[in-house]
């Protein structure tokens, strides 16, 4: 940014920084220019996360629609994960990213599809998409917070407890909304083993609908 000024990507990079942090109002004022000037899903969902985390709802609200409207065009594999981390309209969600596979077979559009298909119901193919995601070595958060997601719902709490090992690590990298789903889900699974049903009582994927965002 003293390089050059209002850069799009690094005032993105700053501001989901900042929110990790918890100051809300100056990733807002990282958040909003990069939106302004790059209108993308990526751009704005971090932006209407920053809302939210403001408490500034009809604010996130709004930016969310317009990223619902204009995503297909301009960026169908974020909304599609955008649409299956808030469990809204999962049935496009992977459409969206079933179409992108087709055209890009790559670590990060395994994991949108894996995502979608999880927030569909469709937890056998979520994991196998996963692993698919995993399969290259590829460090990233979100990658490690939906193999964990996915492998808590099919039932595997050890693989998933690595996952979120993992992803917690890195958890300065998620959004708020992402953060908190990490932080739910590893509480989940932490009382769940020291149930005394231990491993047996497992939540299916249609648990992993229900949760609040």
């Amino acid at each position: 940014l003293q390089f050059i000024k209002n850069h799009p990507p690094s005032l993105l990079l700053r501001g989901k920084m900042l929110l990790a942090e918890k100051k809300n109002v100056p990733a807002l004022a990282s958040l909003k220019p990069a939106a302004e000037a790059n209108p993308l899903p990526e751009y704005e969902w971090a932006l209407a996360e920053a809302y939210r985390a403001n408490d500034q709802i009809a604010e996130a609200e709004k930016v969310e629609a317009n990223l619902t409207r204009k995503g297909v065009a301009d960026d169908p594999r974020t909304l599609a994960l955008f649409l299956a981390t808030r469990r809204k309209e999962t049935a496009l969600a992977l459409k969206l990213a079933q179409a992108e596979l087709e055209n890009r077979r790559d670590v990060f559009t395994h994991d949108a599809f894996a995502w979608a298909a999880l927030a569909a119901g469709r937890v056998a193919e979520a994991r196998a998409h996963a692993k698919s995601a995993l399969a290259e070595g590829t460090v990233d958060a979100r990658l490690f917070l939906h193999a964990g997601v996915i492998a808590a719902a099919a039932g595997g709490s050890e693989e998933a407890a690595r996952y979120f090992q993992k992803a917690t690590a890195l958890q300065q990298m998620l959004l708020p909304s992402e953060r908190d789903e990490l932080y739910q889900t590893t509480k989940s699974l932490a009382r769940d083993s020291n149930s005394p049903e231990g491993n047996s009582d497992r939540k299916e994927s249609s648990d992993f609908k229900s949760k609040k965002q």
